[in-house]
């Protein structure tokens, strides 16, 4: 969790530096101290003279640039031990966030530097899954374009699982290039408590780094159409009908989106009507057609 000690750096080095910078801060304290006594003399004496002089013979009289320097002396030390202080803090390194080790650089004995790399973390509290589609598909996802947006919900499910046992995510972006092999689009998902370590999800599945998983997202709704297997979509956006005579009726329909396996139409077809759907060698409009018997 978030701020858990992962690991320790000898403190001595860290430690001894302090107690020589605190001495270095005493020392600056008893200068500053024996100064402000040589300014109150240099106040008297000045006051004794009883002469008119400029400012800058008054400043240099009254010794103010030793007391100047004094001064910024001791800020320089007081900032060397407060840096002194928060690189021994330091020595206790914690975790920045909730996550995991992937990968562990060092051990027990090992010497380490600024740049040395100790471990790889990954955050716990959410991953983000991308998900490729086609780029015509992107016009019936929400994808959010600012933080009060909500992008849509996307159903995920792991390999193996069930299709009632999924995680839920949520758009939260569309990365600016497509996919270079399959010019598709890419959408970024985030999804809270990925590794099901909360108890409402204790009995979900766990998507592991690296997995890969099936993904539903729910599109922007559809006020009217009707769901057709996209084997039924013929040549030039057409269906086949039969008509009420038993003729074929060849008509074209507009087809608002394409699925895998399913395309939804938009017009060209009414309620009740007979779609066909055998294969037809030749087909002409007009040509006559019977109804397969069940189980004929």
């Amino acid at each position: 969790s978030a701020s858990q000690s992962m690991l320790s750096i000898d403190r001595t080095d860290y430690e001894l530096v302090i107690r020589q910078l605190e001495s270095e801060v005493a020392r600056v304290e008893s200068d500053l101290a024996l100064e402000m006594g040589n300014q109150r003399i240099a106040e008297r004496e000045l006051a004794l003279l009883g002469e008119n002089v400029s400012d800058d013979e008054k400043a240099l009289i009254l010794r103010k640039p030793q007391l100047d320097k004094l001064y910024a002396t001791k800020t320089f030390a007081e900032s060397k031990l407060a840096q002194a202080k928060l690189n021994l803090e330091r020595t206790e390194v914690a975790a920045p966030f909730n996550g995991i080790i992937t990968a562990r650089m060092v051990d027990t004995g090992a010497k380490v530097s600024e740049s040395t790399l100790l471990a790889t973390l990954v955050g716990t509290d959410s991953f983000w899954l991308q998900l490729t589609l086609p780029a015509e598909q992107l016009q019936w996802v929400n994808i959010p374009t600012s933080s009060d947006e909500e992008g849509s919900l996307v159903k995920i499910f792991s390999q193996g699982s069930t299709d009632n046992n999924f995680r839920l995510g949520q758009v939260i972006r569309l990365s600016a290039a497509l996919e270079e092999q399959g010019r598709m689009a890419q959408l970024l998902v985030r999804v809270d408590d990925p590794l099901s370590l909360k108890g409402e999800n204790r009995e979900k599945p766990k998507l592991l780094l690296g997995s890969y998983v099936r993904a539903e997202i729910d599109g922007i709704g559809i006020a009217s159409g009707v769901l057709l297997d996209r084997s039924h979509i013929h040549e030039g956006n057409s269906v086949w009908l039969m008509d009420d005579e038993g003729l074929l009726d060849i008509r074209q329909v507009e087809v608002i989106f394409r699925g895998r396996d399913q395309v939804i139409v938009n017009g060209g077809m009414k309620d009740a009507e007979r779609l066909v759907t055998s294969a037809l060698s030749s087909p002409i409009a007009g040509t006559p057609l019977r109804l397969q018997q069940e189980g004929g």
